[in-house]
């Protein structure tokens, strides 16, 4: 049972350090794109509003 415990547990930890790998990609993606100025517009982010609250005209 110890085994299976422990198994587990490797199994965990490894679920959490990808994710963790993860998150510090994209981390380093918005730093990148700040860094470049890739930002969005207010219009296209008027756009994605509208878009996602069901108040544009699609």
């Amino acid at each position: 049972m110890w085994l299976i415990n422990l198994l587990k547990k490797i199994l965990l930890t490894s679920d959490k350090l990808k994710l963790s790998i993860f998150q510090v990609a994209e981390i380093q993606s918005a730093l990148k794109e700040a860094d470049d100025n890739d930002f969005i517009s207010n219009k296209e982010l008027t756009n994605l509003i509208k878009k996602h609250s069901g108040t544009g005209n699609s």
